[in-house]
């Protein structure tokens, strides 16, 4: 999301979680590229509720390939005791053959309590440049183009430097090891998918507070060149964490163009565009 004014009356329903959703979405519920045939495969970006659980995965904005699905997402993780626990969540996503993209989230793990307001939507016309982000609780829908606003000078404003007596006080960060390789093709529900794999190993120096020296996390992935879109992910992480990510319920036909309007009765608030200061 580019820096705008938001007027409070857009948050007066919102819970934090609710808030810190909305500032996400826009810059992870979509994919901007094409993945190519003969190109690195690149790895799906997630998206979640904090660093246990995903929700779903972003979606390449492209015309010409319309289609609408459910992405189930199950986390599990094992305590010491072996005991295991796994949380279910289901988020809708739908493209038309404009590029467009609806993402349904729900933030209600399957089998718990339902909040409305952890239900919102966003959408994003890449035509237009345009995203929408809709608050389904109070009835609330934020407006707002995605065309970066004019830079100020910053000659102008000179950035502060560090105090020298403070350079080189703080504890040293981790270091991460990324490694990638494309594995044979295979067939996922009738279609040809890329599958990757992506190994992330982090060490933490002995003044860190991280778990332990090390961790790592590997991730295989599974992508339809004819769809554009992972079917599958799987991600398993340190401390006996698994992630499941599956599009399933696929429909190859144009969704309805209504999807990608505010619905009628909607409170819409449109960001203030930011303003330069006075020197």
């Amino acid at each position: 999301m580019h820096p705008c004014l938001i007027p409070r009356s857009a948050w007066r329903f919102a819970s934090p979680l609710v808030v810190a959703l909305a500032l996400l979405l826009p810059s992870s519920a979509r994919q901007a590229v094409r993945q190519e045939d003969g190109k690195p495969l690149q790895s799906p970006q997630l998206n979640g509720t904090g660093p246990t659980d995903f929700t779903g995965f972003a979606i390449a904005s492209l015309p010409a390939i319309p289609f609408s699905a459910v992405i189930e997402a199950e986390n599990t993780d094992t305590d010491a005791n072996g005991t295991v626990t796994a949380r279910l969540f289901h988020t809708k996503v739908a493209r038309d053959s404009r590029g467009r993209i609806r993402v349904d989230v729900n933030l209600n793990p399957e089998g718990a309590p339902a909040d409305a307001r952890l239900l919102q939507t966003f959408i994003d016309d890449p035509v237009r440049k345009h995203t929408i982000i809709l608050f389904h609780a109070p009835k609330v829908a934020i407006s707002q183009s995605t065309v970066p606003p004019r830079p100020c000078n910053s000659s102008a404003f000179p950035m502060p430097t560090e105090p020298p007596e403070l350079s080189g006080i703080f504890a040293p960060t981790p270091q991460t090891e990324i490694q990638q390789e494309e594995l044979a093709p295979e067939v996922l529900d009738g279609m040809t998918v890329r599958h990757g794999r992506r190994r992330e190993s982090t060490t933490y120096p002995a003044q860190s507070t991280g778990p332990g020296h090390s961790t790592t996390t590997i991730s295989d992935y599974w992508f339809s060149p004819e769809l554009q879109a992972f079917l599958l992910v799987k991600q398993v992480g340190p401390d006996a964490t698994v992630h499941t990510l599956q599009l399933r319920d696929i429909s190859r036909l144009e969704p309805a163009a209504a999807m990608f309007t505010v619905p009628r009765g909607y409170d819409v608030t449109k960001p203030i565009p930011p303003s330069c200061p006075v020197p």
